[in-house]
């Protein structure tokens, strides 16, 4: 257009070939897409999954009485089993070995007055006919705000699928915790055995 505009009558005919071509602007976002490269298999990020059955695996080895279970098949996301609100935070992981189940529950004490010790849960399989509960291990302690967990295993047919539905009850015993003096580095406590206690799940 600015060729025509500029051009002035002469004996010479008109070069269309003559006429500059105008380059158009690569659009940004074009620039962008054409200068960043693919991410290849190198760069791509590790599954998730496989990480957290690593070191489930490596947890469940290192307890003797799963030592003979063989190798881990799967593990389930953790299912929470106590509201948000509940003083005792409660969560369960289910292991799937090629004859057990080895059902987690991780535990997280909320209260800091209290200790709780020989945390136990108690399974309720009578839905579940095709399970037999072989073995249990308690948490010893579980102190305010530091989780723990304890185990309840399950003989289960090999090689076939089978369901049913558990029943859980979390069971402690639970010691009041009073703080008698502090320092900087260190406090002594006095406790007490109140109660042993009892707490539903479902």
């Amino acid at each position: 257009e600015t060729s025509l505009r500029n051009y002035e009558p002469s004996d010479v005919p008109f070069d269309i070939s003559s006429v500059p071509k105008e380059t158009k602007s690569q659009p940004l976002a074009e620039k962008k897409s054409t200068g960043k490269k693919s991410a290849g298999p190198a760069s791509a990020v590790s599954d998730p999954v496989s990480t957290v059955d690593a070191s489930y695996e490596k947890l469940l080895s290192s307890i003797p009485e799963f030592a003979d279970f063989g190798k881990l098949f799967k593990s389930s996301a953790p299912v929470e089993l106590t509201e948000a609100e509940t003083e005792y935070s409660v969560n369960v992981v289910k292991h799937i070995f090629d004859g057990h189940v080895v059902l987690q529950y991780n535990c997280t004490n909320t209260i800091p007055e209290q200790l709780l010790e020989q945390v136990i849960v108690f399974v309720d399989a009578s839905e579940a006919d095709e399970f037999l509960e072989v073995a249990s291990k308690p948490l010893e302690s579980l102190p305010y705000d530091s989780p723990g967990q304890t185990f309840v295993v399950f003989e289960k047919p090999e090689g076939v699928i089978a369901t049913g539905k558990f029943s859980n009850i979390l069971k402690f015993i639970v010691k009041e915790v009073y703080i008698l003096f502090a320092a900087p580095h260190y406090l002594i406590y006095f406790m007490c055995i109140l109660c042993e206690k009892c707490h539903t799940m479902r």
